[in-house]
């Protein structure tokens, strides 16, 4: 969307570490649009993992790294994977090349998922701890949380749509006398 990019970056290759004795942390390893305003937490969380590989392998600088990119793909990648996907699936819908899985994702992610949160405390702790950083974006997959948004999801059909959150560009511009400016 608007050329925003997700990257993530290693200096390991299948050989090994490339270059011994230098981390990357931040956006310097991953970053991510910042539409998900994650980079300075992500940051901060790799910069920990960093302290503690460094803490538990000493002088080691090839285990450091091994040790802190294996702590990045476990606790950071998958929200890298998140926005990857998030943003890709976006991208299809803008271009209108949505396909049927695609759809119905962003159908329960609006029917189901977030008219669950504020119906369910159960899925309100699961999508805030995800929203925080405190449990990865596979929480809303635990049965009893994906259970929760599919049957708000299934009930879609027999609820009161939602209020509009506020006028269209156009009718503010109106409201406001000013000019359409394209």
């Amino acid at each position: 969307m608007a050329g925003l990019l997700n990257r993530k970056r290693t200096l390991k290759r299948d050989s090994g570490i490339v270059v011994d004795g230098f981390h990357m942390i931040g956006d310097a390893l991953i970053c991510t649009n910042p539409l998900y305003g994650r980079g300075c937490s992500t940051g901060f969380w790799q910069a920990h993992l960093l302290a503690n590989a460094i803490r538990d392998h000493g002088a080691d600088t090839t285990a450091q790294s091994e040790s802190f990119l294996l702590s990045v793909e476990q606790n950071i990648l998958p929200w890298y994977q998140a926005s990857v996907d998030s943003d890709r699936g976006s991208r299809a819908a803008s271009d209108g090349e949505d396909d049927e899985i695609a759809i119905m994702k962003r159908s329960i992610l609006k029917d189901g998922l977030i008219p669950a949160t504020r119906s369910s405390a159960i899925v309100w702790r699961g999508f805030m701890k995800m929203m925080n950083l405190l449990a990865d974006p596979s929480i809303l997959t635990e049965p009893e949380i994906s259970a929760e948004i599919m049957k708000v999801w299934a009930d879609r059909d027999q609820r009161v749509p939602e209020p509009s959150l506020g006028p269209t560009r156009e009718e503010m511009m109106d409201h406001l006398k000013l000019n359409h400016v394209a």
